[in-house]
């Protein structure tokens, strides 16, 4: 994918020294040390690929990895460890993978690779840790330049559900480290990750070979990212405990990948944009679930000091006639959440306003009206999307279309970061049940990742079922239980952590919303 952002951070000429704590990865001679894993990975090809063309060239820094996947990079210049990612090629029939069941000859040929600035992520050893789940973090950043290492790393995290480093040498922390059950997980993970890359690499890489105009870096790039979204995917595969449940999972998750048209959009450059040129043509943002309901969020409104109210509106869809219909706000007011502020309880319904204010730096905040609840909207980029497919959405959307419904001309698609300023608590407006003995009911013992703290500010006590992995993990979502007054609610909190956004303007919103009408239509036939 082009990419027409600018803006990397240049490493500072004058470099620390590795300290006794082995506290930094570069040191003064300009060398990098690290270790290489999908179980230890003996005889990599590891580099800095100074031209991300996904390949060690021979006029990168190279080296081979050892027995333990250990490799040592040497004459660096100042600023490619900053701006350059890792790259460790396995080769088939020649990388030994040495995993605690044993030692296996790689079959496939497949890359793993760190993102750019990756040694400033500390290990206990000072050596930089490569991957399947530092891939995932670099895919991350491939899907969306104007995001930093850290939001990447962080987005990884949250939906690997994990508050462990994806940085640590997971296969020596699992035996040694204060969170040892944690680390096995990741070893895990890994390798489930592991077993989907080659797959995802040799299927992308095949279509753009029979793409005119697509190139193998392309495919390569595309195929990390695409990877990325499914992390969340992986982490639900990892909770199965049935070998042949898992290999069908992975099976179709690459099953239902579509490169031809992910092909298509990632050759299509992206472009910063400001606040209000996106506003100007209109930000929608389409919530679609199985009822069907499609909810178009307009940015934009009407500016008055500085701050934009939000124009919601939602439609539902009805299979008998074919057609959405736009629901009412009297509608709208009668449908709600119970929302957990600052000053306690707050009833929002469907049609609940939030302003929009346009910072200095172009940045967004939205506050929710009633609640106070602030989000920050950053790092928006452009995309012209007329011609394209729209199953190029297919996995942000759930779609499933014919490759030539298309995008109408005039069409954009936005990608940006939103990040919450305060953590947000929801619950259903449904009875409650009543607390006491029935409390041990609705939170399964065996649920090992429960936990329950006191939330001060509110004087109510609340139980978070976290979905998978750490309970201090900084997971975007998790089921939550709230006693107030002697009952339960049932509702979700939503973390202040990184995460993406998708919009797009009226005219691509509209054709999304058309085509997702006929979808459901013929899905209720």
């Amino acid at each position: 994918m082009r990419i027409l952002y600018s803006g990397l951070f240049l490493l500072s000429f004058l470099l620390h020294g590795c300290g006794d704590d082995g506290s930094f990865h570069l040191n003064q001679s300009l060398s990098l040390s690290g270790r290489v894993a999908d179980g230890y990975c003996e005889r990599a090809l590891v580099c800095l690929d100074l031209n991300e063309n996904f390949i060690c060239d021979d006029n990168e820094p190279s080296a081979l990895s050892d027995a333990s996947g250990g490799f040592r990079l040497e004459r660096l210049e100042p600023a490619w460890a900053e701006n350059a990612p890792l790259v460790a090629q396995i080769v088939a029939g020649q990388t030994l993978l040495h995993e605690d069941t044993g030692t296996e000859l790689a079959q496939d040929d497949f890359i793993l690779s760190a993102p750019p600035g990756a040694y400033r992520q500390l290990t206990t050893d000072g050596a930089v840790f490569i991957s399947p789940l530092t891939t995932l973090v670099h895919g991350r950043l491939l899907r969306h330049p104007a995001m930093s290492m850290e939001e990447a790393n962080l987005i990884v995290r949250g939906e690997l559900g994990t508050a462990a480093s994806l940085f640590r040498d997971y296969l020596a922390a699992a035996e040694g480290d204060d969170q040892p059950e944690e680390y096995a997980r990741l070893q895990r993970l890994g390798r489930i990750v592991g077993q989907s890359l080659p797959g995802f690499l040799a299927r992308y890489q095949q279509v753009a070979s029979e793409t005119e105009g697509s190139t193998t870096i392309e495919a390569t790039a595309a195929a990390l990212a695409q990877l990325a979204q499914h992390a969340f995917d992986y982490a639900s595969v990892e909770q199965q405990t049935d070998d042949n449940a898992r290999q069908q999972a992975l099976e179709a998750l690459l099953a239902g990948e579509q490169p031809r048209s992910v092909l298509a959009r990632w050759a299509l450059p992206f472009e910063p944009i400001s606040a209000r040129e996106a506003l100007a043509s209109g930000y929608y943002y389409l919530r679609l679930d199985g009822n069907p309901v499609c909810r178009l969020d307009l940015f934009g409104a009407t500016l008055t000091n500085g701050t934009y109210l939000l124009d919601r509106r939602t439609f539902s869809f009805t299979a008998a006639t074919g057609s959405w219909q736009q629901r009412s706000p009297e509608e709208l007011a009668g449908s709600g959440l119970y929302h957990l502020g600052p000053n306690g309880w707050v009833w929002l319904t469907g049609n609940s306003a939030q302003h929009m204010t346009i910072q200095n730096d172009g940045n967004l905040i939205l506050e929710t009206v009633g609640t106070g609840h602030r989000r920050l909207m950053h790092g928006l980029l452009s995309q012209d999307v007329a011609g394209l497919p729209l199953n190029a959405f297919a996995s942000e959307l759930g779609l499933n279309l014919p490759e030539d419904v298309l995008f109408p001309e005039g069409s954009r698609y936005y990608l940006g970061l939103q990040t919450g300023l305060d953590d947000q608590y929801q619950f259903f407006a449904s009875q409650p049940a009543q607390a006491g003995a029935r409390l041990e009911g609705l939170i399964p013992p065996t649920e090992a990742a429960e936990r329950s703290r006191i939330i001060e500010a509110y004087g109510h006590e609340l139980l978070l079922r976290v979905m998978r992995g750490s309970a201090e993990a900084p997971q975007p979502v998790a089921l939550a239980l709230l006693l107030k007054d002697g009952f339960v609610w049932h509702g979700m909190r939503f973390a202040a952590v990184p995460g993406q956004t998708h919009g797009f303007n009226q005219i691509a919103a509209e054709s999304l919303l058309q085509a997702y009408a006929s979808q459901a239509n013929a899905a209720a036939q």
